[in-house]
């Protein structure tokens, strides 16, 4: 696909959508952490 963005402009895109892909994988990694504390509370309530 060409938008025709200067270098810096798509640069800058790429830098944001990274950011982004991090944001998302540091979400699910602590999504994934209390699931397990959940998971463990629920077993000592049983």
């Amino acid at each position: 696909m060409c938008y025709d963005l200067k270098e810096t402009q798509e640069l800058a895109i790429r830098e944001i959508i990274e950011q982004a892909r991090e944001n998302l994988f540091k979400l699910q990694s602590k999504e994934l952490g209390i699931e397990k504390v959940i998971e463990k509370l629920l077993e000592k309530l049983s």
